[in-house]
């Protein structure tokens, strides 16, 4: 059932605010960080600068622990429905490559680095789902308050005691803490949190091989290229090797006793292409306006 049929609303889609989620399951859809306000995106921010000054303070595990705070919230109906925490299931190997990379290169980097589009790409396990589930959790406290909002604005019976919501993150006192606030109940005494149809993404227009794909192998397309490396066509013309082709070089061949590919493939060329990272991000940040669902298909996937 939906949340405008479980709560008695008039209005469709096209007409509320929130995303019109279907209560009887997990839509696979996922916060996207481009889609953000300034503020919120600060305080996402905020959190990985935490974890950065704790790490450079030589406090590496107190840094790394912050991470294992988030965990999946039924509470929203987003993303797969695997229930329980995945938070542990994030790479401490690679998170400390990631870390240790950005204190190696200085502040001026970090300013880059600490994004959570920078994790998605670089560090391995944060995909779409773990990485909604992170900014779910830091912005949990803001996602209750935008809850109560609607619920008053649309008439939704708000309940008369605090629950527990777990934990998110005080950016004022740079810690986790404890939620209680009201709640909106469904049919089933579950509690429910409303989410903004303008932030949700079916997945990231940013990933690992989005990056490779477009910015690092046509970059070496042409240098091996430049190096006498390719191939002759039908017409017996030297042509560039396909990026196929140089993926399966470069990547599949080069890397083949790699769990992780792709990000080792990235953390070893961004030597070479140290800006690499930052123009790919800013072209999506332009576009980012690109990625809204429309509420036609909004209704589509929350059938």
């Amino acid at each position: 059932m939906k949340i405008s049929k479980e709560f008695n609303l008039v209005q469709e889609q096209s007409e509320l605010d929130f995303v019109d989620l279907n209560l009887s399951k997990d839509t696979m859809l996922f916060l996207n960080p481009l889609q953000f306000t300034q503020k919120n995106f600060k305080k996402v921010e905020g959190f990985l600068f935490r974890v950065y000054d704790l790490y450079k303070d030589n406090r590496r595990d107190e840094a790394l622990e912050l991470f294992y705070h988030s965990s999946e919230c039924n509470f929203n109906h987003l993303g797969y429905s695997n229930g329980g925490s995945r938070g542990r299931g994030a790479s401490m190997e690679m998170l400390t490559a990631f870390f240790d990379k950005i204190l190696q290169e200085g502040d001026d980097k970090a300013k880059l680095m600490l994004t959570p589009m920078a994790l998605v790409v670089h560090v391995s396990s944060f995909a779409e789902d773990r990485m909604s589930d992170l900014l779910f959790s830091i912005l949990k406290r803001e996602f209750v308050d935008y809850t109560l909002n609607q619920a008053k604005l649309h008439h939704i019976p708000i309940s008369d005691k605090k629950i527990s919501y777990g934990f998110y993150w005080d950016s004022d006192l740079l810690e986790w803490r404890e939620l209680f606030n009201y709640c909106i109940f469904d049919s089933n005494d579950f509690p429910v949190i409303l989410t903004p149809k303008e932030i949700v993404c079916k997945s990231y227009p940013f990933s690992a091989y989005d990056f490779v794909q477009k910015i690092l192998l046509p970059k070496r397309q042409e240098e091996l290229f430049r190096q006498g490396i390719g191939k002759f066509n039908s017409k017996k013309q030297f042509v560039k090797l396909s990026l196929k082709e140089v993926y399966e070089i470069e990547i599949t061949k080069a890397y083949s006793d790699q769990k992780s590919k792709l990000k080792k493939y990235i953390e070893d060329q961004e030597l070479n292409q140290p800006t690499a990272y930052e123009l790919y991000i800013e072209e999506k940040k332009r576009k980012s306006s690109y990625h809204t669902i429309s509420d036609e298909e909004l209704s589509d996937l929350t059938d």
